[in-house]
């Protein structure tokens, strides 16, 4: 959507500075950029996942904006989707009985997504080095952003 690619930049699927940020200020040249057309997403759950030309889920997480609650149906089935798929389990390998619905998506979720900043100096960061697909691989909540960086 123009409110979240202002600029109308390209996703990046060649290299990470294919899309030169002096070009796409919003762009880093040592990120890959890649950006959505979906205006769906909220500051209480999503799953932010990434899925290539074949329909083959890359890389996933689950974002909650607090440890309990309920999370959106649309947020439960892309859950079941990556979970299925091998890409977000419980920090012990599991997935809770029932799927990733309500209480169980919040408490297995990356904490923070409402205090993520709207100008993108906080952000949701992995900060391992190795993707145990787990809220264990990221920041507790949201850090200064360090787009193209190794956060820790």
């Amino acid at each position: 959507s123009e409110r979240c690619n202002p600029g109308g930049a390209s996703g990046e699927t060649d290299s990470k500075n294919e899309e030169p940020q002096a070009r796409h200020g919003a762009h880093s040249d040592s990120a890959w950029d890649l950006w959505s057309d979906d205006g769906g997403l909220t500051r209480t759950d999503n799953v932010l996942w990434l899925i290539d030309a074949d329909g083959l889920v890359l890389d996933a997480v689950l974002a909650a904006d607090a440890p309990t609650g309920t999370a959106a149906a649309a947020s439960e089935r892309a859950a079941a989707q990556v979970a299925e798929a091998g890409h977000w389990t419980a920090r012990d390998g599991s997935i809770p009985v029932g799927g990733f619905v309500d209480d169980a998506f919040c408490a297995h979720a990356v904490q923070g997504l409402s205090a993520t900043a709207a100008d993108a100096s906080t952000s949701l960061q992995r900060i391992t080095a190795e993707d145990n697909d787990h809220a264990g691989d990221w920041t507790e909540e949201p850090a200064a952003s360090s787009w193209g960086r190794a956060n820790r």
